[in-house]
């Protein structure tokens, strides 16, 4: 990949489903760091400790399934259906 980088024909690099032991495997011999880890992240998956070790190396976390996986989904649409009924409750900001 960072061939292909090198030579124009890649704009960068990323990864996914990357954990902190692959990043420190493949930081031994990587030239260009990743610009991207694409990963499961959202509330019921936060993924804290490979959030802050990717922002010290400077990569980006891009989630899939930000809004929960199978089998957590309807529990996230829950709570999104709540906060909907609350708002139509609440009057409109000025904005």
């Amino acid at each position: 990949m960072e061939d292909i980088l090198a030579s124009g024909k890649a704009r960068a690099i990323g990864i996914s489903n990357a954990g902190i032991p692959i990043l420190e495997h493949l930081s031994k011999t990587w030239k260009v760091v990743p610009a991207v880890n694409q990963i499961e992240n959202h509330p019921y998956n936060p993924e804290h400790e490979l959030k802050k070790y990717c922002d010290e190396k400077g990569i980006l976390i891009q989630a899939y399934s930000p809004l929960g996986s199978t089998g957590k989904s309807g529990a996230m649409a829950h709570a999104v259906s709540r906060c909907s009924r609350q708002a139509r409750r609440c009057p409109r900001t000025p904005f």
